[in-house]
């Protein structure tokens, strides 16, 4: 019979065909000082801690359990971020999509919502975002990536967050994350809504300090604004007044961008309008 012989670098070509490289600590196995390796979070101990590890997993030892709880009255929403700094991570591959593992139990109508943002020279190139609904034992999501452009990214971001589309989300919302990765396209049932809704999302990290990023979607071109106010009403920022295209947009606000002197702790309100939508959501600065 006749051998042939496959060039070894050949076979790893076709091995790594559908192989991207992968979320670091994606399993939440690995925890330094209360909080998961190679991710941020919103947790100020001992002040205020809402995401912690949990023996609840769906595989390995270790899994991330997210809660709202109570700070001073106001209901603070788990946030986790990829990256140990907050600022995502180097990623240059073009997955098809996210993948992950979540329970959830819910008050209310509150949600689960996850996004995955691809940079390329603080550009956007593609992303996806999904919201989860409540399930009593681990479940398997997964949401698309849309590629904007054809580059390949730098820069990979991850969120989660506890959403809630019709105010603050409510104590007692807890959420269970496991085995996130990227692979290719997904055949799994995802849980997208389509972009037909007006929306602004809970910031996150939320307390925060010195910055937070806010996120809303428009599903036609309007004129838009979004601002920051005090308690007392009064503004402090404008973030965004112009008009936008249909789409997703996420906006920075940090405390350097205050010229008028240091913001203290406390709560403040952040606004949209957009055509007649108008919705207010309550963030905190926590220093």
């Amino acid at each position: 019979m006749k051998r042939i012989f496959i060039p070894f670098f050949i076979v790893i070509l076709c091995i790594s065909g559908n192989i991207f490289a992968q979320i670091p600590n994606a399993g939440f196995e690995n925890w330094s000082n209360g909080d998961p390796d190679d991710w941020t979070t919103n947790n100020v101990p001992p002040i205020l801690v809402t995401i912690t590890q949990t023996s609840s997993a769906h595989s390995g030892s270790s899994a991330l359990q997210g809660a709202v709880v109570s700070f001073s009255g106001t209901p603070i929403s788990p946030a986790l971020i990829l990256g140990s700094d907050g600022n995502g991570i180097p990623y240059t591959d073009r997955p098809g999509s996210l993948h992950g593992y979540y329970k959830l139990t819910v008050v209310g109508n509150d949600m689960l919502a996850a996004d995955a943002v691809f940079i390329k020279n603080d550009a956007m190139v593609g992303g996806a975002y999904i919201t989860l609904g409540a399930a009593g034992s681990y479940t398997e999501f997964a949401t698309d990536i849309t590629w904007i452009t054809a580059d390949n990214p730098d820069t990979v971001y991850i969120n989660f967050v506890i959403v809630n589309n019709s105010g603050d989300p409510h104590v007692g919302t807890i959420f269970y994350l496991d085995d996130l990765s990227f692979s290719n396209a997904t055949d799994v049932k995802t849980e997208n809504n389509p972009l037909t809704n007006f929306e602004l999302v809970q910031n996150y990290p939320n307390p925060f300090n010195p910055s937070t990023v806010i996120k809303y979607s428009i599903p036609k071109e309007s004129f838009v604004t979004l601002k920051i106010y005090n308690l007392l009403g009064q503004e402090i920022a404008a973030l965004v007044n112009e008009d936008k295209p249909a789409g997703t947009y996420n906006v920075k606000f940090s405390t350097s961008d205050i010229n008028a002197g240091k913001l203290t702790s406390g709560i403040y309100l952040y606004r949209i309008t957009a055509g007649n939508f108008v919705q207010t959501k309550k963030m905190m600065l926590l220093k």
